[in-house]
């Protein structure tokens, strides 16, 4: 073989693996590509649920309605890059902001500001970005404004998350989206007593906790796992539901456990896919990170 001919023969073969390799490099790009577009063309629809007790009552937790804020801040600006991504006029995802169900003295003003606490981009894709942008002013204007009327309150009854489940929650979830539903909460489902046992309940599946009772017993677990206590399930199955408790607050550090067990069981029972809670953290963006990673993974 001459050296002439060798010459020609590497050149062919590294133009037939260039060409080879630029093949492979474009299929990866369109396979990522489509599936990046099949996450983004999935409908989202994202549900924040707040527990407006005495969580918030500044006398108690001066920096928790702030925490909140930029909680919710955090989930909204992930909904709001999907809507910037579907260059708005193509936007089918859905925000909504709902107050835990209690006894309050300033409902007037929670009915007054309940369409301001949703954007549906699918509504608003024909307007366009100035009408989304207004529409996110109205809603943090409005949330702003909630909160502080909240916190002057003079009237803290426990938020009933329980009832929120059974009456609201069915109608809010979207068999053709993504449900991800966030509760702002301390994570206790309790109530004072002239209310905690007028209920609804089956034996030990009842509709509040009873933390402080399971607390100094050694061997709770084990009462868990031979009767049936926790939260009463409802007939209603939320398979298509993802759920992250945020800011759950211990009264004591023997209670993560028990809150764990209560709202874990509850959610299985329920058929929940996909649930996590988090304890609050001395860093809203330790809190912002897992809320992000908790988007992430489907």
């Amino acid at each position: 073989m001459t050296k002439k001919t060798l010459i020609v023969l590497v050149t062919v073969a590294f133009a037939i693996l260039t060409i080879a390799f630029w093949r492979q490099v474009s299929i990866s790009l369109t396979q990522g590509e489509a599936g990046y577009a099949d996450r983004l063309t999935q409908k989202v629809n994202v549900l924040v649920l707040l527990d407006l007790s005495n969580r918030i009552d500044p006398r108690l937790h001066p920096y928790q309605a702030e925490r909140d804020l930029k909680i919710v801040r955090t989930i909204f600006n992930w909904f709001e890059r999907r809507v910037k991504q579907s260059l708005y006029v193509h936007a089918r995802d859905r925000f909504q902001i709902i107050i835990a169900p209690q006894p309050t003295d300033y409902q007037a003003l929670l009915f007054r500001n309940a369409d301001n606490l949703v954007i549906d981009g699918q509504t608003l894709a024909s307007r366009g970005k100035p009408r989304f942008d207004k529409a996110k002013q109205d809603l943090f204007f409005s949330l702003n404004d909630i909160y502080k009327q909240a916190c002057n309150s003079k009237q803290f009854v426990g938020a009933d998350i329980w009832i929120f489940f059974r009456d609201q929650l069915p109608d809010l979830i979207d068999p053709q989206a993504r449900n991800i539903l966030f509760i702002l909460t301390d994570g206790y489902l309790d109530f004072n007593a002239s209310i905690q046992y007028q209920r609804p309940h089956q034996g030990n599946l009842t509709t509040y906790m009873e933390v402080a009772k399971y607390r100094n017993l050694k061997n709770w677990q084990e009462r868990f796992n031979r009767e049936p206590i926790g939260l009463l399930p409802l007939t209603e199955k939320f398979t298509n539901l993802e759920i992250m408790l945020l800011e759950v607050n211990l009264r004591d550090i023997r209670d993560r456990a028990i809150l764990e067990r209560y709202w874990f069981d509850w959610f299985n029972r329920m058929g929940v896919r996909k649930f996590a809670l988090r304890l609050s953290d001395y860093s809203v963006e330790n809190t912002r990170y897992a809320i992000q990673n908790f988007l992430a993974h489907q």
